[in-house]
This record gives structure tokens, C-alpha cells and sequence, in this order.
């Protein structure tokens, strides 16, 4: 049978040809399908069993109206598109409104009509919600330019108060950009994905500054690393204005100290980069307490070694993932129940002393160090191991299967559900990880199928490049699921820190009786304040951790 698609849907008028209408089986489940012969030949009506699985297409619209909104046209002949049921046989017309489900369940196509459109409103529509729009590449060779990505242009939009972009002849409010962008972001993000419409976050600014949430000084640098610059201290020294003009800490009031108010922190070109960088780390612990400036330390093998850059310093020249889970996603709180302990620097060394509870041991990593594995063989890896017997698990209130998923995506489907369902787009996801690899863990196969119809991978894989790219799946020994830096390690432990909303991961360092900064942790069901109430209920106690 011919697409509709290769069929002419026209509006209905005058000389339309009548085609004989066919009886029905009411036993064999049939429906009444136009078949398109080839080219020359008469199309026809008649009868098909659904039972024999015919490829279909099916057409929606509003039954009872007076006024037939379409026709289809077919080799010089039309048929309207009318009550396609003998209303007149009621035997047969109580049979095909119950088999309605199942006529559109099945239909390779739906073509829903609405009727005449008058206005011309449809090729403004159909531009609008095609994802191959041809102005997306125009939005995107405005980004290419390089004045959005250094970090100087990027503060002088933020603190204009009335910024214009002025592109050939053209001039476009600042603002309409940015809501563009916004949009995008927020509910397309295929349309997003897709086109690589990527806007440094620094610029919406401007966006930012009449609503609730203003970003702090660390939050403002962690979302600049990306933009570019000659001097790597412009960095910090770029930031400087919008760090007064944006204050400290921003208005959740976030951490010990939280006072408003601006840092000691000066221009001094004389200063090399990276002791600007020490220097900055520490003015900021000193003045406001607030530990969010470890979300932002991010290593390679080279900075975990750095003689002159603690490890939690920030390296702002460093961005091996573009995301931050302590400072870009709100609503984390894994130190809940601990309080907020400011912490101490040491006058000497600088080493800032904190309070917190070891949770836990890495006993396993994906990649291993030294391979560079693509990321599809990174999951398989993974998966493989985790669904064994072997594998320690930790999580009662699902299967493996679905933390594993859960924890790719950072949990984003599940924020307000239940952990104990795979979403649809997980669900997309799951069965071919688990026919790649051959191994479904404690989940049965068939149950996969029930939910995967509508879930779209391509959603699931955005969320999981934005959360987990270029980090580390780890286990632990305990059984837990973390999404982790790099760096990270078999031997390292998980902690949480008062006052810190997301857990670490240390690395002891046994001769100077403290401990580097590995980096921020996602750990599945421990993001708010489960590992401290199940150690406090355990007496476990907090101790004291000094960075090094």
C-alpha cells in the first residue's frame, strides 16, 4: 500500500467520485483500507484483517461535523473522508468502535486533519517545529563568532543594562537572544543537542539579574571556564566587576559565612596565574566559609600533581567536563544532618581543616587508567561488571538495571518520581545496553518491552553527555553507583563534608597526615542526606580532614 504521503490530501469540493463501500467481517476483526494500486490502475475500498498485521496508514479527525474537511485524491478519482463506519448497521459499527485502539495502536501513520487553513498559518507553524529549521544555523553562526567566547566581552554584556547586538545591519536585543536561548535549553533541548547552540552561561547574566537566583563569584568563574583568554589570570581578574556587582554570595545565602559583601582578592599582574589562583582560593574560604569551592576543582593528572596549587584550589584554566553538580544543580543536599562547621586555615601551610564522615571506599573504575576506550565501550565495561553476581549492590528499592540508567542521566527522570520504574526514555536505553553486552542483570527481558515504545534514547543520551561525559563510573565497596572525576581511583574514599552539598572523593596522603581533593561526587541515593542519617543512626562520628 502507497504512503499517504504519496497521496494527494486535498480540500473537499464538488465531483467527487462515490467508491462502492464493502461489507465487513465482524469475526475477522476487519477495517476498511483505500489501496493504491500502481500507476493506471483504479484505486479500491475494501476489507483487511488487522490480525494478519497489514501495514496501514490511519486518518484522524472530527467525527460528526456537517462540513467534510478533506478528501483524498487518488489517480484522478476523490474520496471523501467521511464516517468510514455503516452507521447504518449497527452490529458492524459497535465492532469498529471497539476495535478503535487498536486501529490506531497499529497504523504505521497517523494523518491527523484539521481542516482549511486560511490564514496561511501552516508554513510559519511547520518552520517553527522542524528540528531542520534553516534559520538554526544562522542562530548558530552568530555564536561562532569569537566575540562570545572571551571572558572580557562576556562581563561587559552581563553588566550593561541595556546590551545590543549589532550583526551587518542588522541590531537584536540582548535579551531576545538570550530568551532564545533559554527556551532551547529548558524545553528543546534536541533542537539544542542537535545543532550545537551552545552559549557560554556567563552571557544570560543580564537574563539572570532581576530574577531570584544570582550567582556567586565561584559559580560565576566555574561557568567561564570554557570562554577563552590570553592570560590565564584574566580568568579571575576579568570577573573582578561582576563580582562586586553580583556579590560574594549570591541571594540563596548558601553556606557559613554567607555574607554579602566583596573579596580582598586585586588585579596584580605581577602575580603568575597560578599563585593568583591559590590566593583566590583562599581569600574566598576566609571570607565567606563557603565550601561550594570545591564543586568547582576539576583534575587532570598534571593538577592533582600541581606543587603550587593545592588540590582544592580551583584550576580555573581547567575544564575536563563543563558541568558542576554542587554549583549547577540546585537541590542537592548531602550534609544534611551534619550542620555547617566553617572551616579553619591553617596561618602556616593554608591547609583548610573540615569536618565530615567517611563513607565509604572506590573499589572499582571505568575506563581504567590505561585504556581510552570510546564511551560506548566505557558502559559496556561497566554494565558487564555491575550486572555479575560478583558486584556489590546497594540499592534495595531498585534493580540494577535501573540505577545504572539512573545514575548515567544524574537521576534527572527521577527527581520527583519513583526510583523503582525505568521513565521512557531510560527504558529506550535499556534493552540495548543490555542486548550489547548480553547481560540483563536482575531484570527480566520481557519486562523491558513494556515501557520502551514511547521513551526516546536520543533524550536519554543528551542528559547523560551533559552529567557524565568525561567522568568516571565508579563502585564502591559498599555497593554504590558514583559518577566521579578521572582522576579517581581504586583506594579512594567517599566523604561528605559539613556544609558541602554534594560528596567528595579524598585520596590520604599518609606522610602529611592529610588529604587531596579527588573532586565532587555524584553518588546515586546519597545526594541528600541519606549516608549521614544511616552513619549518625550507626554512631558513626564526624572527624576532623584537613586538604592538602
Amino acid at each position: 500500500m502507497a504512503s499517504l504521503a504519496s497521496v494527494q490530501l486535498g480540500l473537499l469540493g464538488s465531483g467527487a467520485h462515490s467508491f462502492r463501500r464493502s461489507s465487513l467481517s465482524v469475526v475477522a476483526s476487519s477495517i476498511r483500507a483505500l489501496n493504491r494500486q500502481s500507476s493506471g490502475r483504479p484505486a479500491r475500498v475494501h476489507g483487511v484483517r488487522l490480525s494478519e498485521g497489514p501495514i496501514y496508514e490511519a486518518v484522524s479527525y472530527v467525527w460528526g461535523s456537517s462540513q467534510k474537511p478533506a478528501r483524498i485524491s487518488c489517480d484522478g478519482s476523490d474520496l471523501a473522508i467521511t464516517a468510514n463506519i455503516d452507521a447504518g448497521e449497527p452490529v458492524e459499527r459497535g465492532y469498529q468502535v471497539a476495535m478503535m485502539g487498536d486501529i490506531y495502536r497499529h497504523a504505521a501513520a497517523t494523518v491527523i486533519v484539521l481542516g482549511t487553513d486560511p490564514s496561511g498559518h501552516t508554513p510559519r507553524l511547520a518552520a517553527l517545529v522542524a528540528d531542520l529549521d534553516p534559520r538554526w544555523p544562522s542562530y548558530t553562526a552568530l555564536f561562532d563568532s569569537p566575540w562570545f567566547d572571551r571572558v572580557w566581552t562576556a562581563q561587559e554584556s552581563a553588566l550593561s543594562r541595556k546590551p545590543l547586538i549589532l550583526w551587518g545591519d542588522t541590531q537584536i536585543a540582548w535579551a531576545d537572544i538570550i530568551g532564545v536561548h533559554r527556551w532551547l535549553v529548558m524545553h528543546a533541548q534536541r533542537i539544542w543537542f542537535r545543532h550545537r547552540l551552545m552559549l557560554n552561561d556567563v552571557h544570560e547574566l543580564s537574563f539572570w539579574r532581576p530574577l531570584w537566583h544570582m550567582p556567586n563569584s565561584v559559580e560565576l568563574l566555574c561557568r567561564a571556564k570554557t570562554l577563552d583568554c590570553s592570560d590565564d589570570r584574566d580568568r579571575i581578574f576579568a570577573f573582578l566587576s561582576s563580582a562586586k556587582a553580583y556579590v560574594v554570595v549570591g541571594g540563596d545565602g548558601e553556606g557559613v559565612g554567607s555574607d554579602k559583601g566583596t573579596l580582598n582578592t586585586r588585579t596584580n599582574y605581577r602575580k603568575p596565574f597560578r599563585e593568583v589562583y591559590r590566593d583566590f582560593a583562599a581569600d574566598w574560604l576566609l571570607k565567606t566559609g563557603n565550601l561550594c569551592l570545591l564543586s568547582a576543582v576539576e583534575h587532570t593528572s598534571d593538577t592533582f600533581a600541581d606543587p603550587i596549587v593545592p588540590t582544592w584550589a580551583p584550576r580555573w584554566d581547567v575544564c575536563p567536563t563543563g558541568s558542576s553538580y554542587g554549583l549547577f544543580d540546585p537541590g542537592c543536599n548531602a550534609s544534611n544532618g551534619l550542620g555547617a562547621v566553617r572551616p579553619v586555615l591553617d596561618s602556616q601551610t593554608k591547609q583548610p581543616k573540615l569536618r565530615g564522615i567517611v563513607c565509604d571506599t572506590v573499589v572499582r573504575c571505568w575506563p581504567r587508567r590505561s585504556a581510552s576506550p570510546t564511551g560506548a565501550d566505557v558502559l559496556t565495561a561497566a554494565w558487564k561488571y555491575l550486572s555479575s553476581d560478583a558486584a556489590p549492590f546497594a540499592y534495595e528499592d531498585r534493580s540494577q538495571l535501573q540505577a545504572f540508567a539512573q545514575l548515567l542521566c544524574r537521576q534527572k527522570y527521577h527527581e520527583t518520581g519513583a526510583p523503582d520504574e525505568l521513565h521512557a526514555d531510560e527504558a529506550a536505553f535499556a534493552p540495548a545496553m543490555c542486548r550489547a553486552t548480553g547481560c540483563f542483570g536482575d531484570v527480566n527481558e520481557a519486562s523491558l518491552e513494556t515501557s520502551t515504545q514511547v521513551g526516546r534514547i536520543e533524550d536519554f543520551l543528551i542528559k547523560t553527555g551533559i552529567w557524565a561525559v568525561r567522568r568516571r563510573l565508579v563502585l564502591t565497596h559498599d555497593g554504590r553507583y558514583v559518577l566521579a572525576s578521572r582522576v579517581a581511583q581504586e583506594g579512594d574514599k567517599l566523604c561528605v563534608l559539613a556544609g558541602m552539598k554534594v560528596p567528595v572523593i579524598l585520596r590520604k596522603e599518609e606522610q602529611q597526615d592529610c588529604c587531596k581533593l579527588v573532586g565532587e561526587a555524584f553518588v546515586l541515593g546519597m545526594m541528600n542526606g541519606e549516608a549521614v542519617d544511616r552513619a549518625l543512626k550507626c554512631g558513626t562520628a564526624t572527624e576532623d580532614i584537613i586538604l592538602c
